[in-house]
């Protein structure tokens, strides 16, 4: 529950001179788990010393976190992405079967975007449409799922945010290559990794530039098995949040 989170956190603020002598020692997925709620709980705090006042949107329900007792709260209204923020998946699909079916789909629907250096503007739902063909697995501490990811883009076409199109670019190798960057997969799927497969420079770049639209950033991998991939190229994203008045809530899937 993050109300029994929030109310064991009281403690913290009477017992500052401690911290210097304090360790804890937990299962990753609990750390996640405190990592989500902090991070919901600073950006909700963050817009609304922003703006003043704070819209929230419920998009996504599931059973690893819950707000409150469910006589409190409906269960199906929370955890939250916040505007301004990077996400990509930490579980991907690499499969050489599955990629053989869907790749030559994909390749035609970027055919348009060759630019590297170009963030070219399409409707959100051309950006669900490439999404749908770069699938993603389940991971647990994840904030990105296909599914949420979709819900998100939706609600941003809806009043009242109101979003219609959104910015999309599409790197495939360093300099003049194509044949993809050498991404180590684990690296970006255990989270050590702030924006996925991006580079810090180009995501604040397009944050600079387009902070009202979200970002598809799309960059493309040689899929080698030293990698720790499946020996097939694949596409991999990393989604910008817009700057936005809105906190989309949800818990985990």
């Amino acid at each position: 529950m993050m109300d029994t989170v929030h109310q064991h956190a009281r403690m913290y603020g009477y017992r500052r001179s401690l911290l210097p002598i304090t360790r804890l020692y937990s299962p990753e997925h609990i750390i996640d788990s405190l990592t989500d709620i902090h991070r919901a709980d600073e950006g909700t705090r963050g817009l609304l010393l922003k703006n003043g006042r704070l819209a929230v949107k419920p998009v996504w329900v599931g059973p690893h976190l819950k707000p409150t007792r469910a006589n409190v709260l409906n269960p199906a209204e929370l955890r939250a992405v916040v505007g301004d923020r990077t996400i990509y998946p930490r579980s991907i699909v690499f499969e050489k079967s599955r990629l053989e079916k869907l790749l030559p789909r994909l390749e035609e629907r970027l055919a348009a975007f060759q630019d590297p250096d170009d963030y070219y503007d399409v409707p959100i739902d051309s950006m669900m449409d490439i999404l749908n063909l770069i699938p993603s697995g389940p991971h647990p501490s994840a904030t990105w799922s296909d599914e949420r990811v979709r819900q998100i883009l939706l609600a941003m076409k809806t009043k009242p945010i109101e979003i219609q199109m959104g910015r999309i670019n599409v790197r495939r190798g360093r300099r003049h290559s194509t044949d993809g960057f050498d991404a180590d997969r684990k690296k970006a799927e255990e989270g050590r990794s702030a924006h996925g497969y991006a580079e810090g420079t180009q995501v604040n770049e397009a944050k600079a530039l387009y902070p009202k639209q979200p970002i598809l950033l799309l960059r493309k991998q040689k899929g080698e098995r030293a990698k720790y991939w499946g020996g097939h190229p694949l596409y991999v994203p990393t989604l910008i949040i817009p700057e936005i008045g809105f906190v989309f809530v949800f818990v985990s899937d």
